[in-house]
């Protein structure tokens, strides 16, 4: 006979999809990839640090608001979202994606493929990595280099 390639969506959280059939070794995998909190809470704590994120990039876009704090907040809030983002890819891949079985019985082979979900969070994780290197890269302006012998107030500052 010939070969056929089928295709067929399997949700995480489908409970059906895990209660079928007895095999011990696959319902503990659908119960340890279920309940990975790791992968739940970093890609939480990913998409908050990313708010102060987008933040400091939009204040760094003006002379006026380019200043060494927001280039070094841009960075650290930066940094975090992306170990964030990372840490979850990497639970969920070592939790869920990486122990699937890659045969049934023994008698058909089974390949597995990652859902558009996670392909968006792996392509904003490379975002963030660009990010980071812009922040890093693009220097503040040459004024603000240097401690000011003179009192200035934070607008006058602001306009160096």
């Amino acid at each position: 006979g010939s070969a056929e390639d089928l295709s067929r969506e399997i949700r995480w959280d489908d409970v059906s999809a895990c209660t079928r059939g007895d095999d011990p070794e696959i319902l503990q995998l659908c119960d340890d990839c279920r309940n990975n909190l790791l992968s739940t809470s970093t890609l939480v704590l990913a998409i908050l640090t990313q708010l102060p994120t987008m933040a400091t990039d939009l204040q760094r876009t003006t002379l006026f608001g380019d200043v060494n704090c927001q280039k070094s907040m841009g960075v650290v809030t930066n940094l975090c979202s992306l170990v964030s983002s990372m840490m979850s890819l990497l639970a969920f891949r070592a939790a869920c994606y990486q122990r699937l079985p890659t045969d049934i019985d023994g008698q058909v082979a089974v390949q597995w493929s990652v859902g558009l979900g996670f392909k968006c969070l792996l392509g904003a994780t490379l975002i963030k990595i660009v990010d980071l290197f812009c922040h890093l890269a693009v220097p503040t302006p040459s004024a603000r280099w240097e401690k000011l012998d003179q009192e200035l107030s934070l607008a006058e500052y602001l306009k160096l």
